[in-house]
């Protein structure tokens, strides 16, 4: 089995009496991780009640998904033509998935796993409940005083997996949370599974017995509620309520590979995200004229890198985050003195 690592393109070129070689050409499809980091913040009223804001960022990880399912492979002696000469070109990314079949594409030097982070700074949720904790404020206080307890949950989240999925505190807060018995009061961050939509393929082909194609896998969107505070577990407020791009729930779909052909020129090109979603195809046929069918990857898109500029603008809004939550809960105990 031939394969090719990352970014490196494989070309193979017919001149004269010359043939493809007798290989497969083989190459993974995607799978995808999806992480939430939840920033609480919690100040208490002079009555005693908590009052709470919380911040999601939720992360999205694309790789090669190794299962037996998701491997691929072109038999390269059914391209070949007796008249025929054929020019194939595959680019990979570094894990094995196909970045580009026929086609250049560039780039910022992608990676095996890219995060696609979105601060959702503007959602919050507030406790409005009027149930009084004066040992658990009073900790609180000791803790934080007015600025407001901050404290840190992040976790995977099961795509596959129906049941509400705890989102556990980081090892700081859950000290915090252990030492000073605060569970009680300020319950728990959950994540649930509510639905997956499918889109259609981006392109729609019926393979045909013998034909040998690209198989390829069009990224699902799976929506995700968070939910935060409750004594009951996950029975608790919604604070963010949105769609990831999931990679293995998706639809699977063939691109046709140009035959032989004895006159004229057939040819195909396409690029592919991280998500492995289709950015691009342009169809090539014998009568010179290319048909280009250029997709835009829009709700899907998931290919662009971290560079250190934008991990500092994302640590950055981070920080502004907590401290905008600080400020939200402030408000919320002493709306009097809020600035």
């Amino acid at each position: 089995m031939l394969r090719i690592g990352a970014a490196t393109a494989l070309a193979l070129e017919l001149t004269g009496c010359g043939h493809l070689p007798d290989a497969g050409v083989s190459y993974y499809l995607a799978t995808s991780r999806v992480s939430f980091k939840v920033i609480r913040t919690f100040t208490c009223d002079a009555d005693n009640h908590i009052r709470s804001a919380s911040a999601v960022t939720p992360a999205v990880t694309h790789a090669a998904d190794r299962s037996k399912e998701a491997t691929k492979s072109v038999p390269l002696i059914k391209l070949r033509g007796s008249l025929s000469d054929a020019d194939l070109k595959f680019e990979y990314y570094d894990d094995g998935r196909l970045k580009a079949f026929n086609g250049s594409s560039t780039g910022e030097g992608e990676g095996i796993l890219k995060t696609v982070i979105t601060i959702a700074g503007a959602v919050f949720a507030f406790d409005g409940g009027e149930k009084r904790f004066p040992k658990e404020c009073a900790e609180i206080k000791k803790l934080a005083g007015d600025k407001g307890l901050a404290l840190t949950y992040s976790g995977e989240v099961d795509p596959e997996e129906t049941r509400d999925q705890p989102i556990p505190p980081d090892a700081t807060s859950l000290i915090v949370v252990s030492e000073h018995k605060l569970q009680g009061a300020i319950g728990y961050v959950c994540a649930s599974v509510t639905g997956t939509d499918r889109p259609s393929p981006r392109v729609a082909y019926e393979k045909k017995d013998g034909e040998v194609v690209l198989d390829l896998r069009e990224p699902a969107l799976l929506h995700v509620k968070i939910s935060a505070g409750g004594e009951n577990s996950c029975q608790s407020e919604t604070i963010w309520d949105d769609s990831v791009v999931v990679a293995q729930l998706g639809t699977p779909y063939s691109l046709p590979l140009p035959p032989p052909t004895t006159f004229g020129k057939r040819a195909l090109a396409a690029t592919f995200s991280e998500s492995g979603a289709l950015t691009l195809a342009q169809f090539t046929s014998n009568t010179g004229v290319g048909q280009g069918l250029n997709v835009v990857n829009s709700a899907l898109a998931a290919t662009k890198g971290t560079t250190a500029a934008e991990k500092a603008a994302e640590l950055k809004a981070e920080a502004d985050v907590i401290a905008q939550t600080q400020r939200l809960a402030q408000c919320l105990a002493d709306p009097k003195s809020c600035k």
